[in-house]
């Protein structure tokens, strides 16, 4: 079953899916997918203005989703606002021992 979708703002062509099965990666409408993580069924964060910058729950991905890293904490949410560029808030939770913690964070930085 499909957890997300993501189409990239400037490309329809190319969309990221999320599954249980992993994240998968077109670049051709979905006529040909490529897997790009194993195992990982979270919602899809696409950064407005910077379209390359995705977030699926604990993993970042900085290439539109060709490769991805481990982030200290899951975004579970996101918003930004025009008024104030590359400034990012986040709902995450981070792992403190055996539990989850929830947070509202800042960025000032994109999410970097």
């Amino acid at each position: 079953m499909i957890q997300a979708l993501s189409v990239h703002p400037d490309n329809p062509n190319e969309f990221l899916l999320s599954s249980a099965a992993g994240n998968y990666l077109t670049t051709d409408r979905g006529q040909t997918y490529l897997k790009v993580m194993e195992g990982v069924n979270a919602d899809l964060f696409r950064y407005p203005g910077r379209p390359n910058l995705v977030f699926a729950g604990w993993y970042r991905s900085l290439d539109g989703g060709r490769t991805w890293s481990t982030l200290p904490h899951s975004v579970q949410a996101y918003t930004t606002t025009s008024a104030a560029p590359g400034v990012l808030y986040a709902v995450t939770t981070e792992r403190r021992g055996n539990q989850n913690q929830i947070e509202v964070s800042k960025s000032a930085n994109d999410g970097q």
